[in-house]
């Protein structure tokens, strides 16, 4: 038995810290922007330059014959900076179409690139691609979360 120095550093692959956050409420909206929150969860980085697996899932989601388009945004702490994680693509993460209620689940593997310490928060947000109907990415009477995994480089 022992304590590890603040010093040490894990090899590549590990898995340093994980976070998760349930939420239960229901989220919509019909606006064709990414202003619409469906959740979010922040991260404190334990090793310098560690990677961030992001795992989003919503037990039921509804297009209404629409579509749901979810992105992740990063806001780092003592920066006034949010990144768009998918890079401008105007479909999101993923494009989901339909008109029932189905599961959604998508992953990015986010490289920061900050010190050991740094807050991250890692925002999921959803929009309606065109303007027309409701959208549901959650509903209240499912299972959904974000879970925050941090990977040693």
């Amino acid at each position: 038995t022992g304590t590890l120095g603040s010093a040490t550093v894990f090899p590549s692959g590990k898995i340093l810290n994980v976070e998760q956050n349930q939420f239960t409420a229901t989220s919509s909206t019909a606006s064709n922007d990414y202003g619409s929150t469906a959740t979010a969860d922040n991260i404190t980085i334990s090793q310098n330059n560690s990677q961030i697996l992001i795992s989003v899932y919503s037990g039921m989601a509804h297009p209404d014959s629409d579509q749901i388009n979810p992105t992740i945004q990063r806001a780092i702490s003592g920066g006034a900076t949010t990144d768009d994680l998918t890079g401008g693509y105007s479909d999101g993460m993923a494009r989901i179409k339909g008109n029932f209620w189905q599961p959604i689940y998508f992953e990015w593997l986010d490289s920061p690139m900050q010190s050991k310490d740094t807050v991250i928060t890692y925002t999921v947000r959803f929009k309606n691609s065109d303007d027309s109907t409701t959208v549901y990415f959650a509903h209240s009477n499912t299972y959904s979360r974000i879970r925050l995994t941090e990977i040693a480089v």
